[in-house]
């Protein structure tokens, strides 16, 4: 028993506090240089340099020095403190560096949910995790950061660390800290900040790009992150009546205010890559790799970032923007310098100056030269001047010529005189370098002058090579608003891959025969008629076809058939992937709601009928080509159920065609001339016709619109003739409605309808084995996972899922693209 007791007491205290020590020998160790508060102050200083492809050469820096505000405690405001005591670590005051109670009190409501929904860290191991540079989450990593928490407490004053934590936290890609922060959202200074603002800027500390609006895009997504900042600001709130930081009434007063956002300015932006990888860095996609490597606050982080931007392609790439730009505006609206003088006011701000970058930049004309063989101007700026020689009259002159004459037209020395003209001594005109295209950014030239303009129109550039950004260009001046990436417009056929690839992934292969003719698709109430961009040769294509010659007909047919080739199971599979499923704990009645009020699909008899006939038509193919009249499938795979006057009036096809395949206007005429044939009135029936072609041999056809047909082969016919001339059992079941089906197939489809109706009675109208089969419900399947696939392949813009999805009505950015 003795031995028993010696031994557990070996394994339960003994080596658990022997290996407790040497772990904490080794990080008192690890941290006896890293704990100064000069290397401390240098990793909240620290920077986060952003590299070309080449590994070397920097584009800029993030968290520089002149975006880290350093603010003593004294200065800290004090409803700051309590708010982020009251919100982070109530005994903050009162451990050493880490809190038991909360880790219990965290692992225990954790535990209870099943995810993580507290944390226990304090504000000292916060501290500590973005000092000591924390590896990768473990349980090792953490207890290493509670022994590092430790540490700093038994070193540095409540007030010390504090400080180091309002000094170091993030903000936005530019800049970390309180004072940051401050002027970033509120656009003043700390001092000023009022209990709202303290409590949204401690509320936000964990995720800030999750309550700023200022990152967003849209309204709506403005509108959220409002609303989000004011619920975080309100749960501060709480927590600081809870511990009486703050009196009720204070509480009351603060919790019906929204929070006051004005933005401040705390940087002048460089050029849209860096804006582009600050944005990147701060997507919740990067945010969770970081955090995987330990990297909770990148501000602190010091990480190096390299790029795939080559520099001779971005600098190439901005160059031929900015040289081509100018040229193109004076083509579309002609070269009138002398009128933008109101558009140049930000240009003058800082006087005639030539900036470091090669833009145009404003000089003052000091002469004019008009001879034919010596023409030129001589400009001047602060501390410099040049001539604009012919050569650096050329791209103007060709541009304005052209937009005066014609395309054709050449730019010579005989025109020079002419442009010259316009111009006056004292007058303002943009100017810019000549510069090789090939000459690299930094290297010592001798650069000429050209004449130049600062056009209106605006553009950007992408340059990808195996995916990799190569190149980036936003716009003219590659700053504020970067064009390649948040521009949107409409980019048409790009789209149809897409298509192609779902269908590829919903078992179609590339050679299967697509419909490539015009035809009707309804879809929720409306009706949609697709234009070719060009004739169709032929009206059945392959997949590869359409890709290749861009045909609108044939995508956008495939689109509607997406999901054709998939059973009920993996149909059900891929409605559940795209949402539109049942979800396990969803009641029937909620489902039914969401799919009707908010999707918009109605399942009423009619769109029971209407999937009934479709099921119909695939149930009597097998009898039509058992009886060898394949050459009837084309025709029976065109009906629609319904094509109403509503119908035909939306797509634009009164007395059209198409709208001869109607299956109730064909089921129409078929019992008008069993009526015919019924009464056998000897006299002419207009709309009895019988023809012989090659081929087919004798056709008897009863139609309403004979003017649809080959009039030539028609010959009038009384129902008399009917019964003398034309033998055989139920030659009724012969006639050809309309000259498309058979009245026989015709009387087997009604058959078969009435039996799917029935058996479609027996389900609940909105179960999962009726909309299987409602067409408005297969159709949106059919565009929402072309949808869902175009947000994993990176188009983060919110698409349209409609009819028209292949042929780009949707408006993304040449980067998503």
């Amino acid at each position: 028993m003795k031995r028993i007791f010696i031994f557990l007491f070996i394994l339960l205290i003994v080596l658990p506090s022997a290996f407790l020590g040497y772990f904490y020998y080794m990080v008192t160790r690890e941290a006896a240089t890293r704990i100064e508060r000069g290397a401390i102050d240098r990793v909240i200083a620290s920077e986060s340099p952003v590299y070309y492809g080449d590994g070397h050469t920097p584009i800029g820096v993030f968290f520089e020095m002149t975006h880290s505000k350093h603010i003593a405690y004294e200065a800290i405001p004090k409803v700051f403190v309590k708010a982020l005591i009251a919100a982070e670590d109530r005994n903050f005051f009162d451990h050493m560096g880490f809190d038991i109670k909360a880790i219990v009190r965290a692992f225990v409501a954790n535990i209870k949910t099943g995810k993580v929904v507290q944390g226990g860290s304090t504000i000292t191991q916060q501290t500590a995790k973005n000092i000591f540079k924390r590896e990768k989450r473990t349980y090792k990593t953490k207890l290493k950061e509670m022994m590092q928490a430790f540490l700093l407490e038994t070193r540095y004053t409540k007030e010390e660390i504090l400080e180091m934590y309002a000094n170091q936290f993030f903000v936005t890609g530019y800049g970390k800290g309180l004072r940051i922060a401050a002027q970033y959202f509120f656009g003043k200074d700390t001092k000023n900040l009022d209990l709202v603002e303290a409590a949204f800027i401690v509320g936000s500390l964990k995720g800030p790009n999750r309550y700023n609006p200022f990152i967003k895009k849209t309204k709506a997504q403005k509108d959220e992150a409002k609303q989000l900042a004011k619920e975080r600001k309100d749960y501060v709130l709480g927590r600081m009546l809870s511990l009486n930081f703050i009196s009720k009434t204070d509480y009351e007063e603060a919790k019906e205010r929204e929070v006051p956002f004005k933005e401040g300015k705390i940087t002048y932006r460089l050029n849209v890559v860096l804006d582009y990888i600050r944005n990147q860095l701060e997507s919740d996609y990067f945010r969770e790799i970081l955090r995987e490597q330990g990297v909770d606050n990148i501000a602190t982080s010091g990480i190096s970032i390299y790029t795939s931007v080559d520099k001779e392609v971005q600098y190439a790439a901005l160059m031929s923007l900015r040289r081509h730009l100018p040229l193109m505006d004076i083509k579309l609206n002609g070269y009138r310098p002398w009128q933008n003088k109101e558009k140049w006011k930000g240009l003058l701000e800082k006087g005639l100056k030539k900036p470091k970058e090669n833009i145009p930049f404003l000089a003052r004309i000091t002469s004019v030269e008009t001879d034919r063989d010596k023409c030129h101007l001589i400009v001047e700026w602060d501390n410099g001047g040049g001539v604009i020689d012919f050569e650096g009259l050329k791209p103007v002159g060709a541009a304005w010529l052209k937009a005066n004459i014609g395309n054709w037209a050449k730019f010579d020395r005989e025109h020079a005189p002419i442009l010259l003209k316009k111009f006056h001594v004292g007058d303002l005109v943009p100017v810019q370098l000549m510069i090789p295209d090939k000459m690299p950014p930094n290297k010592d030239r001798d650069a000429k002058l050209m004449l130049s303009a600062i056009p209106e129109l605006e553009g950007g550039i992408v340059a990808l090579q195996s995916g990799m950004i190569k190149a980036m260009v936003g716009g003219f001046f590659d700053r504020y608003f970067n064009r390649a990436v948040d521009a949107k417009r409409q980019l048409g056929s790009i789209f149809k891959p897409i298509v192609y690839a779902a269908a590829l992934q919903l078992k179609w292969n590339i050679l299967d025969p697509l419909k490539n003719r015009r035809e009707i698709f309804q879809f929720e109430g409306t009706s949609y008629l697709p234009r070719p961009d060009h004739e169709p040769k032929s009206d059945t294509v392959s997949m590869v076809w359409a890709g290749a010659k861009s045909e609108n007909l044939a995508t956008v047919w495939l689109l509607y058939h997406l999901t054709d080739h998939l059973n009920l199971s993996e149909f059900r599979q891929v409605a559940d992937l795209v949402g539109l499923g049942r979800k396990e704990s969803e009641s029937y009645q909620a489902y039914k709601g969401r799919i009707r009020d908010r999707d918009g699909v109605i399942v009423n008899r009619e769109a029971l009928m209407a999937a009934a006939f479709d099921e119909a038509k695939d149930q009597i193919e097998t009898d039509i080509i058992f009886e060898g009249r394949e050459s009837i499938l084309d025709d029976l795979h065109r009906l629609h159920f319904d094509l109403s006057e509503s119908t035909a009036e939306m797509a634009g096809l009164k007395n059209h065609q198409i709208m001869r395949y109607d299956f109730k206007r064909l089921s129409t005429l078929n019992r008008e001339m069993r009526e015919q044939f019924q009464r056998a009135v000897p006299q002419s029936h207009g709309r009895f016709y019988r023809a012989v072609k090659a081929g087919r041999g004798l056709r008897i056809i009863y139609t309403d619109h004979p003017e649809y047909l080959a009039r030539d082969d028609l010959i009038p016919i009384t129902p008399k003739w009917l019964i003398e001339k034309a033998q055989g059992p139920d030659i009724e079941k012969k006639v050809w409605i309309d000259n498309l089906i058979p009245a026989g197939i015709l009387d087997s489809i009604e058959t078969h309808i009435k039996a799917n109706y029935k058996k479609l009675l027996t389900h609940e109208r909105y179960s999962f084995e009726v909309l299987s089969k409602v067409r408005d419900f297969r159709t949106l399947v059919n565009l929402s996972f072309v949808v869902y696939l175009s947000k994993k392949i990176g188009i983060s813009t919110p698409l349209d899922p409609v009819l028209s999805f292949p042929l780009g009505p949707n408006s993304i950015s040449i980067m998503e693209a």
